[in-house]
Parts: structure tokens; C-alpha cells; sequence
């Protein structure tokens, strides 16, 4: 099930985390609708060459890179969360921090770093509370308690499977990625039927996707600080948070796969 990664890197064979921080809050969706405007507003990380419709190779010619390795100008969109303001117009939260995590977690069987054009989408955007599988993304609620003029404690509610329904000073979310994909697409109609999660004990990828790729997770945090939780939702519209979804598309230049495939070695 979603952990937040710090805690889910306990549970890996290796990897690495890239820190950051936005590259443009805009509606776009290169995988669901290329060319178009998007239905709602996404959060982009990653290359800064972003456009309606993306390639690797557009996103290697990137100028740079809002992550802190400039070898990875893929891009990276989330629905991110907004707060309703007393005038009942809606702010996207402020993005406070940001970490994406590249796992590995079957240590004897081998890795494929992903193809030039691969992308893939996690969860769903009209996902509800009685239909979305979970298992895969988590919040976090943080809580500042002041206790005088420059000291205080902070409490953690983690584990929560959608929007917090409390308020929060910071709220995190956590989208885990698939790890196993057919090693043939580098996409499908729906965007997810390419690529599956390992299973059991032993992190098995099952026999209709053999290949074990890296698992991208993305743990954002978000200020909601003044806001009530009911008046925060994802940008798609989804209150309860059970909407949440993430997007990738692979652009990291050759020098950073090479290097990728070694930090997972390790």
C-alpha cells in the first residue's frame, strides 16, 4: 500500500530521491488530450520544454530542469490541490517541497530503464470514493502547534487514503507508479494497461508484464495554512481527493540513464 517514500525506502534494494520544485502550474495534458487544453490545471516538474504534445526528444532539448539533476528533463504532472478563497474564487495551494523517488525493488532480477517516448498515468481524475483503488497513493496531514513566540511542535496524521478531513498547516500527497511493464509499449489506449505493480513478498512482476523498470514515486507537499478542509480539492474538482492522479513522460538525456542504471545498481 502508499506509504510516504521516505518511509517505503526502508522496503526497496536501492534508489535515490531528485528534489525540485515547480515548472509551471498550466492547463495541458500531453499523454490524455496532446494538442489540446486540458479539462483542469496540472502541476509540471521536470524539463522545461513543455508543450501540448511532448516526445523524449523535445524534452531533452529542455533548457534545463526544475529538479535538481539537470539529467532529467522528463516531465512529471499532478492535479495539485486548491483552496476556495472567502470571495469563492480558488488559489492553488502553495508548493512548499517537493521529492521524486526512483525505487527498486527486486534486487536479483534486472531493471530496463524506460524507452525513449515511454509514458504512463496513475490513477484517474473522475476516480470517486466508491471506486478508487488506493492502494497507491496516500496524503499526509501536518499540523503546527505554536507554543509561544518562536517555538512549537508539529503533529502528523499519514496514512490517509484521500484529502484530509481536518485542517492542516501542510498537506502531502504521495503517487506511487507501477514498477512492471509488457517490455513492449511505451504507452496504451487507456494510458496504464502497459505497465502493472509487483506483487507478494518478493515484489514479483507478473507474467503479463515481465519487465522490471524503475518505481517512480512523487511526494509533493502543499500550504494550506487558512484554509477549512472543506474548502480544499484537487484541481480537477475532486473534494474528496479520491481523484488524485499522476503523469510521466520519460525524458532523461543518455548521461542520466547511464547513470540511473548505475545509482540503482548499487
Amino acid at each position: 500500500s502508499a506509504v510516504l517514500a521516505a518511509a517505503q525506502l526502508a522496503g526497496v534494494a536501492s534508489g535515490f530521491q531528485i528534489h525540485g520544485h515547480m515548472a509551471a502550474l498550466t492547463r495541458l495534458d500531453p499523454i490524455v488530450s496532446p494538442g489540446l487544453v486540458s479539462g483542469h490545471a496540472h502541476m509540471f516538474v521536470g524539463g522545461t520544454g513543455l508543450d501540448s504534445t511532448l516526445t523524449t526528444a523535445k524534452l531533452r532539448q529542455s533548457k534545463c530542469s526544475t529538479l535538481e539533476t539537470q539529467q532529467d528533463k522528463s516531465a512529471y504532472w499532478v492535479a495539485p490541490p486548491y483552496g476556495r478563497n472567502a470571495n469563492g474564487t480558488w488559489s492553488a495551494l502553495p508548493n512548499t517541497n517537493l521529492a521524486i523517488y526512483y525505487l527498486r525493488s527486486q534486487p536479483d532480477k534486472p531493471i530496463t530503464i524506460f524507452p525513449d517516448n515511454f509514458r504512463m498515468v496513475m490513477g484517474g481524475a473522475s476516480a470517486t470514493l466508491a471506486n478508487q483503488n488506493s492502494d497507491w497513493t496516500s496524503f499526509q496531514c501536518n499540523n503546527y502547534i505554536p507554543k509561544g513566540d518562536v517555538t512549537g511542535t508539529w503533529n502528523f496524521t499519514s496514512g490517509l487514503k484521500f484529502l484530509p478531513t481536518m485542517d492542516c498547516t501542510l498537506i502531502k500527497m504521495a503517487i506511487e507508479f507501477p514498477n512492471c511493464w509488457d517490455g513492449q509499449n511505451v504507452d496504451s489506449a487507456d494510458h496504464r494497461s502497459h505497465m502493472s505493480y509487483a506483487t507478494g513478498p518478493d515484489s514479483t512482476c507478473p507474467t503479463t508484464h515481465p519487465v522490471q523498470v524503475p518505481q517512480i514515486v512523487l511526494e509533493y507537499e502543499f500550504y494550506a495554512e487558512g484554509y477549512r478542509y472543506q474548502d480544499v480539492a484537487l484541481s480537477s474538482g475532486s473534494k474528496s481527493g479520491a481523484g488524485v492522479h499522476g503523469d510521466y513522460f520519460f525524458g532523461w538525456t543518455a548521461a542520466g540513464v547511464a547513470a540511473m542504471a548505475r545509482a540503482l545498481d548499487d
